[in-house]
């Protein structure tokens, strides 16, 4: 029997996006930020679910999702090949989270890792350390942002625990997890460990690649 994975990313409209960049950016910015760092982020899930095949699993199964309830993200998500699941609007993230893991189990997926589409600079490998690790009923997988939100989850399915993102929420799930008889296992991967929220977000991007990744996306 196959071990299936589904790997969530949830997306805002491109227009909603990086409200907090208001003051330096424009909103054609902001939009062209969140959809270049959204196919970034895609692009290493790819290339990690690439290496786990070579790795030579026939029965690993590994799909990319993204929820969001955009028509932009939903074209997108078409054109790169990965499944959309529409998220009711102004549902919320945890709303939408909840809403899609509960789809992905009903169409038999055993385990679910939840990514935020607007990473800084993920890797392949540390995405593939992170598929790879065995989760199982007794156990879930996170790994912390630099603030203390949460940069990955994984869980089976369904889900043993509520979801709780948001800020800080890496202690959240941390304690959900163990008050349900759950071994949280950290898994300290570097490369996941910023998103861009914040000013300081966006200067951890240097100058060349930030005008960069927007060019490509007004062009």
């Amino acid at each position: 029997m196959s071990e299936r994975t589904l790997v969530l990313i949830p997306m805002k409209a491109p227009t909603q996006a990086k409200s907090r960049l208001k003051t330096v950016l424009s909103d054609r910015e902001r939009s062209a930020l969140a959809l270049a760092l959204f196919k970034g982020v895609v692009a290493q899930v790819m290339g990690a679910v690439q290496s786990i095949k070579k790795a030579g699993n026939p029965h690993k199964v590994i799909d990319i999702a993204v929820v969001s309830s955009s028509k932009t993200i939903e074209d997108i998500a078409a054109d790169l090949g990965i499944i959309y699941l529409a998220e009711e609007a102004g549902a919320g993230l945890v709303a939408a989270v909840e809403e899609a893991a509960a789809k992905a189990s009903w169409r038999g997926y055993k385990r679910l890792c939840i990514l935020p589409g607007d990473l800084a600079d993920p890797s392949a490998s540390d995405i593939m350390r992170l598929l790879s690790y065995p989760v199982d009923e007794g156990t879930i997988a996170l790994c912390p942002s630099q603030d203390l939100g949460t940069n990955a989850l994984v869980v089976t399915l369904p889900s043993p625990m509520p979801f709780a993102f948001g800020p800080e929420s890496f202690t959240r799930h941390f304690s959900l997890a163990a008050d349900r008889g759950l071994m949280p296992v950290i898994l300290p991967l570097k490369s996941l460990r910023r998103d861009i929220d914040t000013l300081a977000d966006l200067d951890y991007l240097d100058d060349n690649r930030t005008i960069g990744i927007m060019n490509r996306e007004e062009a």
